[in-house]
């Protein structure tokens, strides 16, 4: 009987444990409906992110004349799409067709690039600028060096890559190829030639080929083809400004142009410049002063030639008058405008197009100087001066000297100073009077003139030579004779004058002389006319001194060069005062011969450049070959050639994009501060070694590349020098799991994970099991040589569920990551009867204690509020998961809760036993925790005189590495139990999905899973920073 009543009691405990588990039960699903239903209408809607187009470029100018391929049937999206005014979109996939069509100039900045060593980034859709016309490329466009070497690609206009622009390159731009029906609207005063003689036009139908000039802008119009009928009286009213243009012509900015200019022009004698200054939106701009210059060139600084002030109507027109300065070189001229701001709110403006050249005309004096006798057969020097009306002298022409009753003709330009120098070698053949004549025959804007001279031959007096050469700084001496009338030798005194310079000198017995010359050092290098008079014996004589500077040729030794390279040498070529000498020929040889020649360039600089055939030391001999006036110079170089070493770790996924890295060296000696172009199946990547010979490259390849190693081009632009990387296409695993037993009945998880290459099984694949949900584990191994690795998930006894398991395959030298799900349900353990039934009754009393408790309080997300104290890691930042590295040493922070002023003794429990820490007056202390392996450690915070109320603290150590993963998994998994992703979303399908706050979220994440570089601290938080504003919970 008692028996039956033990087991009666038992009974009725464990229905009233079951009630009032049930109660508990359906209070938490009530309160959990309710929090959710509060969430989703608190949550904001979430933005559609739409995809991407392709690169704007800000606007297409097509400079130097140049075709397009106008088709009026052929309906097309192939080439370029035109989505605004002035706008062109280039899309994906998209191309452009080639064809030539080029513009040769020396490139300089323009908006969106940024300087960086000898390359310019592209760090926006971006504009290339030669002179003062802008240049926007479109894809597929390349730039070449002038010997017709590509060193461009497809892909340098996207922003981040990098174009090496050398000096005089030259850019190869293919044509636009528009659909039928696009409309080509020019800037008012353009001109076009698709029939008939040329005249300004509005617009231009495509309907034929058309020759579009320097200057057009080409848009498309909002419609398809247009009625054509009244075109004329549009184009009459957009040239004559009698209002304003139509509104389907548009600009990106302030534009002046110059519509009207003579074609000749005479110094000193007034002329008109005509112009017009438009807006943004193509509307006429008033009120604007204008200065009209004369240019050289278009780059060059002008002359301001405006006579009087100018400003424009309110068509946008102006009129200024303009005259060549007397004193200005009578040469061609490009006449510019520039419209100055009418206010300080003005906009800038934009620099005017220049007008085709204008010539001035003049009328030229050619002036022979001539000495009164020559001797016979003695070299005669002859000059001449060549100057304008207003007596200014006229350079760059050419002079031809003539001789009376000879066959002798020569030529001479004329110098800065307009005078020409010549000298006839074998004189004049006889005794008697000659007439020498010189003539300037004239150009088509510079008048001819000629002129004569008589000069008497007689038997020399003074013999000398015609030239002499001598260096500057100097003196220098000259030797000669003197004869009298009979021939016979004369003792006289000998005079010398050229500028301010005179000497004197006595002769022999024998009629000899040395004449001592001084050379100053200020002296201008070239010719100079030196007098020679012997007044004795009435006599007297010319000769032409070359007044010579030394150079010096600076150079730097290009240190060890590959093999089979062409060794780059640059030079830099100074005259002995200092200055610069452009234009100077430089060669040089080696043992074969001459291998380079080449011009200094306008700082005197140049880069010439060696073969390096052989392994060895290869000496160079550098020489170079300046004018009359400056002694040649030369300079001795050994270059030593070894094998390029390469050490390539290039690694990329198909489909995926990736960052690899190269270092160069040769005979151990890194390759420094050298240009490096990789080029591979999809991608075009440049960079510059650093000093220690390594280069970064960015990585793509194609979804439908074929792992195994490929080879890239490795290329060194400066050296002409190309070998191969090898370029490895890792194999993306094919992960399949197969879960053999679920961990049911408080079992551990077990896991069969299979990796499968396109060719079968692969081995060595490193696989990493994590599991969250019902309780949180996770296991590695290795695949086997069947490609299957097992995997053990531990969980503790008592958890049931759901459980997620993540499995990752790590990448591997020869494969990519790769990433597959899985879920198993498991159960607890069983327990007898007899503690089931307690434990159920203990847990349904517990649970009915606890409704009424939640129902008494307000919830709160403190786990340990009971508490007074809480804990964390000194270094954690609030809201991070207690987190710290292995092998880093660290610090736990304990704090009195709820701004409580605490004091006295807290005992800290962990792995190092039991610590005694005081409180301080602010009611903290710190206690330091050693270097830990990874592993998650527990510690217990309490006060001595309150130890009922504890706070614990669970530490992970773990690479930061790993932890960002952990936590970007997680994320994707809140991602999809929200419904934005599938469990195997991509970074960037994940960043797409979330927002533009996890765009940052993906390119890290891609960073620290692929790089080799070791993430740190600040990487860490940083990226929980972004999880926690990319978290669709909020």
């Amino acid at each position: 009987m008692a028996q039956r009543s033990l087991q009666l009691a038992a009974g009725l405990l464990l229905l009233v444990g079951l009630l009032g588990l049930s109660t508990a039960l359906i209070a938490e699903v009530r309160q959990e409906v309710t929090e959710r239903s509060q969430q989703a209408r608190d949550a904001p809607a979430r933005e559609v992110q739409e995809p991407r187009s392709g690169l704007p470029i800000p606007e297409l100018t097509l400079l130097d004349p140049t075709r397009a391929q106008l088709p009026d049937r052929e309906r097309t999206d192939d080439g370029v799409r035109l989505t605004g005014p002035g706008r062109v979109t280039i899309d994906p996939g998209e191309t452009i067709r080639p064809a030539p069509a080029s513009l040769t100039g020396t490139l300089v900045l323009a908006d969106g690039w940024e300087h960086k060593g000898d390359a310019l980034t592209c760090t926006t859709p971006c504009q290339l600028q030669t002179g003062d016309q802008e240049l926007a490329l479109p894809p597929n466009a390349s730039v070449t060096s002038p010997g017709g070497e590509e060193i461009g690609a497809a892909t340098v206009l996207e922003p981040g890559a990098k174009v090496p622009l050398p000096a005089d390159a030259e850019l190869q731009l293919p044509p636009v190829r528009f659909p039928a029906g696009t409309r080509l609207d020019l800037e008012p005063g353009a001109r076009a030639h698709p029939s008939g003689p040329p005249s300004a036009w509005s617009s231009v139908f495509a309907t034929e080929t058309v020759e579009l000039p320097a200057g057009t802008v080409v848009h498309r119009s909002a419609g398809g083809p247009a009625d054509t009928e009244g075109l004329a009286d549009l184009l009459d009213r957009a040239r004559s400004g009698s209002e304003a243009p139509p509104e389907d012509i548009r600009r990106e900015r302030p534009t002046i142009t110059v519509t009207d200019a003579p074609d000749r022009i005479r110094k000193g004698e007034a002329f008109e410049v005509v112009g017009r200054v438009l807006g943004p939106a193509g509307e006429p701009l008033r009120d604007h002063p204008v200065t009209v210059y004369a240019n050289a060139t278009k780059n060059a600084p002008g002359i301001e030639i405006q006579t009087g002030s100018a400003s424009t109507n309110a068509a946008g027109t102006f009129t200024a008058s303009a005259k060549l300065p007397a004193d200005a070189p009578t040469r061609p001229y490009h006449v510019l405008a520039h419209a100055h701001p009418r206010g300080m709110h003005d906009p800038p403006l934009a620099g005017a197009w220049s007008d085709p050249v204008v010539a001035v005309e003049g009328e030229a004096d050619v002036r022979l100087d001539l000495p009164d006798r020559a001797g016979v057969d003695v070299p005669l020097p002859l000059e001449a001066r060549l100057v304008d009306a207003y007596e200014a002298p006229i350079p760059n022409r050419t002079i031809v000297f003539a001789v009376e009753d000879t066959d002798d003709r020569l030529t001479a330009r004329t110098g800065a100073d307009g005078r020409a120098h010549a000298v006839l070698p074998g004189g004049l053949p006889f005794p008697g009077n000659y007439t020498i004549t010189a003539t300037f025959p004239g150009t088509e804007n510079v008048t001819a003139d000629a002129t004569e001279g008589t000069i008497q031959a007689v038997e020399a007096r003074i013999q000398a030579p015609a030239e002499h050469r001598a260096p500057r700084g100097e003196p220098t001496e000259i030797e000669g004779r003197v004869l009298t009338e009979d021939g016979e030798p004369g003792r006289v005194r000998l005079e010398a004058s050229y500028g301010d310079v005179t000497a004197t000198t006595d002769t022999d017995p024998r009629g000899a002389f040395t004449l001592g010359l001084p050379v100053p050092a200020d002296l201008a290098p070239g010719n100079h006319t030196v007098e020679l008079e012997a007044p004795a014996v009435d006599a007297n004589r010319r000769l032409v001194l070359t007044a010579t500077a030394g150079l010096q040729l600076r150079t730097g030794s290009p240190g060890p060069q590959p093999v089979g390279a062409q060794a780059p040498i640059d030079v830099r070529l100074e005259a002995d005062n200092g200055t610069t000498m452009p234009a100077i020929e430089v060669h040089a040889h080696t043992e074969t011969g001459l291998t380079d020649e080449t011009l200094t360039d306008q700082a005197g600089q140049a880069r010439l450049r060696a073969p390096m055939p052989n392994t060895g030391d290869h000496p160079v001999r550098l020489e170079v070959h300046p004018p009359n006036s400056f002694r040649p110079t030369g300079r001795n170089l050994t270059l030593s050639a070894a094998p390029l070493e390469v050490e390539a770790d290039l690694h990329i996924a198909p489909g995926g994009s990736a960052n690899g890295s190269l270092r160069l060296t040769v005979d151990d000696t890194p390759l420094t501060d050298q240009p490096v172009r990789l080029a591979g199946p999809s991608f075009v990547s440049q960079d510059r070694t650093d000093a220690d010979g390594r280069a970064q490259v960015n990585l793509r390849a194609p979804d439908d590349a074929q792992p195994g190693l490929q080879p890239a081009n490795l290329t060194l632009p400066d050296a002409r020098f190309t070998t191969r990387a090898p370029l490895r296409i890792l194999e993306t695993p094919t992960l399949a799991v197969d879960v053999a037993d679920e961990g049911r009945d408080g079992r551990p998880v077990q896991l069969a994970v299979t990796a499968e290459g396109r060719q079968g099984p692969l081995a060595g694949v490193p696989v990493i099991a994590q599991a969250e949900g019902a309780f949180e584990a996770s296991d590695r191994a290795i695949t086997g040589e069947d490609g299957t690795a097992n995997l053990s998930l531990s969980r503790p006894d008592d958890a049931e569920g759901i459980v997620d398991i993540e499995v990752l395959a790590r990448s591997t030298p020869t494969t990519a990551q790769s990433l597959t799900t899985a879920s198993a349900e498991v159960t607890a353990a069983p327990l007898p009867w007899g503690w089931l039934s307690a434990a159920a009754a203990a847990l349904g009393l517990a649970a009915l204690v606890a409704v009424r408790r939640r129902q008494a309080r307000t919830p709160t997300d403190d786990p340990d509020e009971a508490s007074p104290i809480s804990l964390r890691l000194a270094h954690q930042t609030p809201g991070d998961p207690p987190v710290w590295h292995p092998g880093e040493p660290t610090e736990i922070l304990a704090r009195a809760r709820h701004d409580e002023t605490i004091t006295g003794t807290l005992e800290l429990d962990g792995p190092e036993g039991t610590r005694r820490l005081e409180l301080g007056s602010d009611g903290t202390a710190r206690a330091t925790v050693p270097a830990r392996p990874g592993g998650t450690y527990t510690y217990r915070a309490r006060l001595a005189d309150d130890p009922a109320r504890e706070t614990v603290l669970d530490v992970r150590v773990g690479d930061y590495r790993e932890e960002i993963d952990r936590a970007y998994r997680q994320l994707r998994r809140t991602a999809t139990r929200h419904g934005l992703v599938g469990p195997d979303a991509t970074p960037r399908e994940l960043a797409r999905a979330l927002g533009p706050p996890a765009d940052e979220l993906a390119r890290r994440f891609e960073r620290y899973d692929y790089s080799p570089q070791p993430v740190d601290r600040d990487d860490y938080e940083g990226f929980m920073q972004l999880v926690r504003e990319a978290d669709p919970r909020g």
